[in-house]
């Protein structure tokens, strides 16, 4: 369990840079949209992937777009600094 630890570290380190870049881009596109509603409020619930038809021919439903996801991937890396030893 130790080594698998280390193998989560090593590739959180890998990916860091992409991830905070993206959560910026994610962060800047709700902002954007927050700031083009002109009503003032901050909601970001209207900005996400619409409906669209996949390979297989099935409607998926629209996904909306949060950084909810990404808070979580944060705190579980900021819990998770180093590998637990036992």
């Amino acid at each position: 369990m130790t080594q698998m630890g280390g193998i989560h570290i090593a590739l959180r380190t890998l990916v860091n840079t992409e991830c905070g870049r993206s959560r910026a881009i994610v962060a800047a596109a709700i902002e954007e949209y927050s700031a083009a509603q002109n009503d003032g409020r901050t909601s970001s619930s209207g900005i996400g992937v619409a409906s669209v038809i996949t390979r297989d021919g099935i409607l998926a439903e629209p996904v909306p777009l949060l950084l909810n996801w990404d808070d979580t991937r944060v705190k579980l890396a900021e819990k998770n600094r180093s590998p637990v030893k036992f």
